[in-house]
């Protein structure tokens, strides 16, 4: 995940997001060569948080582990290749020390099957 970084006149900030997620994909055919997506799973979230300024500098970090989910929808243009859209949620990362943010993707690729 990117991580955020600010500098001024109050000093230096970064926050970094990590995740790593464990899903089951689901494929649920609706016609001809579309299919609906469906994931659940888990995801471990880690938020480090550092700040520096002429006060002196400041650390937090905030691990969870919860549920992650994703829907889409794919296209299969022959029985050994596909492209994919889908949305995921990894639900709210962070705590009060680090800061809360909700955290989502929307992504595109390709499937290939072998």
């Amino acid at each position: 995940m990117a991580s955020v970084k600010a500098s001024g006149s109050l000093g230096n900030f970064e926050d970094k997001p990590k995740i790593l997620k464990v899903s089951a994909t689901g494929k649920f055919p609706i016609a001809g060569p579309f299919s609906l997506i469906g994931k659940v799973g888990i995801a471990r979230t880690t938020v480090d948080l550092s700040a520096t300024n002429s006060l002196g500098s400041y650390s937090a970090n905030a691990t969870s582990t919860k549920l992650a989910w994703g829907v889409g929808a794919q296209f299969d243009l022959s029985d050994s290749l596909g492209i994919r859209a889908q949305y995921e949620d990894f639900g709210d990362v962070g705590d009060a020390n680090t800061g809360t943010a909700k955290i989502s993707m929307i992504s595109a690729g390709v499937v290939m099957k072998f």
